[in-house]
């Protein structure tokens, strides 16, 4: 019982160490379960541009989650919907599970580049290797919690 709480302090630390406009987003977010960002928007009274790129850093963070999509009433196209992760073990899951995404991804383009005669194609695949490696290595930053409030994703 005690760790736990310990672990709700510790992400709540993280939450307050955000950037303001980063925590707006979230609080917003943390009293609106699947929302969407046409709906932040319309919420806070900004342009889309504005919000999308706070939602971008927020689940890059994993501090939000996507929950799912609901059909925009204007476009009727589909929306994203989002929800704030509630604890340090979910948030511990989702870096898990992108993390293992990523090795995934690089394993097969490692496999994919032994296949491939074309040095262009080659080159093109060492660079996405390369991309793949810095995620990884950021998301063991994010696992330390100590670079939430500077993850730019």
């Amino acid at each position: 019982m005690r760790s736990e709480i310990h672990r709700n302090e510790a992400f709540a630390s993280i939450v307050n160490e955000l950037p303001e406009k980063r925590q707006y987003i979230f609080n917003i977010i943390s009293r609106n379960v699947d929302i969407t960002i046409q709906k932040l928007s319309e919420l806070t009274m900004k342009p889309i541009n504005e919000i999308s790129p706070r939602v971008t850093e927020l689940k890059n963070s994993f501090l939000i989650a996507e929950t799912g999509y609901t059909e925009n009433v204007y476009t009727q196209k589909k929306n994203t919907t989002y929800k704030v992760v509630e604890n340090l073990d979910e948030r511990k899951d989702l870096i898990d599970a992108a993390y293992q995404m990523l090795i995934d991804k690089k394993s097969q383009l490692e496999i994919d580049s032994l296949k491939c005669n074309s040095k262009h194609t080659k080159e093109l695949i060492r660079k996405e290797i390369q991309k793949i490696k810095n995620r990884i290595r950021h998301l063991g930053k994010l696992s330390t919690l100590n670079d939430v409030g500077k993850c730019q994703g």
